[in-house]
């Protein structure tokens, strides 16, 4: 019982006190918040866009109450994006103290998406505008639907391995991450889909058989401008898909029309003639014989 008297004593003389907490507690802080998307005045969850922290490996995709929450973060400056479909997308900068946990809510305007138009007069330059000028360029690194053909490849992922600096990493899942051979580790490059910024899971699961080409820069001096974002300093990769092909004309048939005819026939057993009418479908540019 000694043992439990001195501890009860030192508890009371307040010499016994609970450990204080690790340095990585102390500094630990959460960024948490909702994206809301605003249309004509309605106010909604939204769900399924993806947030970051830019230069970071945090990434989250929010619920279907439009949430998200990003925990043990050390204190710092941090530039957080939200991005979603049809939306516009949205970044701002943030001071996150020690222990602290920041409530954000990002409203999401919709956005008007100008396509690009397509070239399909030539075959020999197949692709929008934009990609047919880049190429010429050669800023970057390009993968056009003949070398995607020749290899056999299978999937994006395939066709990416032919761009020599580039990391892929693919777990056993469908999306894999890539990181450009000069970008820090948790910088990855940014995504566009036909000059859309796109999520990279889209790119991922785009058959292979629908990729028209692909353009890879691996940082900003590389970059074009239309492709800049805050997540491009980490490179860019931007898929294009084909084009439907042209719908062929219908083949028109003649018109069927309905005419009556007197048809006078003999009848050899008794040497007779009898009259039949008949109704018979022909062409209508077929002559009737007087």
């Amino acid at each position: 019982m000694r043992p439990l008297r001195l501890a009860s004593l030192l508890l009371g003389l307040g010499l016994l006190t609970t450990p204080p907490p690790t340095a990585a507690q102390a500094r630990s802080g959460a960024i948490k918040g909702i994206i809301v998307a605003v249309t004509n005045g309605d106010r909604r969850p939204l769900a399924g866009a993806r947030i970051s922290l830019i230069g970071t490996s945090h990434t989250s995709t929010t619920d279907a109450r439009g949430t998200f929450h990003f925990a043990d973060l050390d204190a710092g400056k941090y530039v957080i994006q939200a991005a979603a479909i049809g939306y516009s997308t949205m970044s701002s900068p943030l001071l996150l103290k020690e222990q602290e946990t920041l409530d954000i809510e990002f409203e999401a305007q919709a956005e008007a998406v100008n396509l690009p138009e397509l070239t399909v007069e030539e075959r020999a330059n197949h692709g929008p505008v934009d990609w047919i000028r880049r190429k010429s360029e050669g800023r970057g690194r390009y993968i056009t639907r003949q070398q995607i053909e020749e290899r056999h490849t299978s999937t994006v992922t395939d066709a990416l391995r032919m761009v020599a600096g580039l990391r892929i990493e693919c777990r056993g899942t469908m999306v894999c991450l890539v990181r450009m051979a000069r970008a820090p580790r948790g910088c990855p490059p940014a995504y566009f889909m036909d000059g859309i910024p796109a999520d990279q899971a889209i790119v991922w699961l785009t058959p292979i058989g629908e990729v028209e080409g692909i353009e890879v820069y691996s940082g900003p001096s590389e970059t074009p401008p239309e492709l800049e974002s805050a997540q491009a300093r980490c490179g860019v990769i931007a898929l294009w898909t084909r084009p439907p092909p042209p719908r062929r004309p219908k083949e028109k048939k003649p018109k069927v029309v309905a005419d009556t005819l007197n048809i006078k026939v003999r009848s050899p057993a008794s040497d007779t003639i009898s009259g039949h009418r008949f109704t018979i479908q022909q062409p209508s540019d077929w002559r009737r014989a007087r």
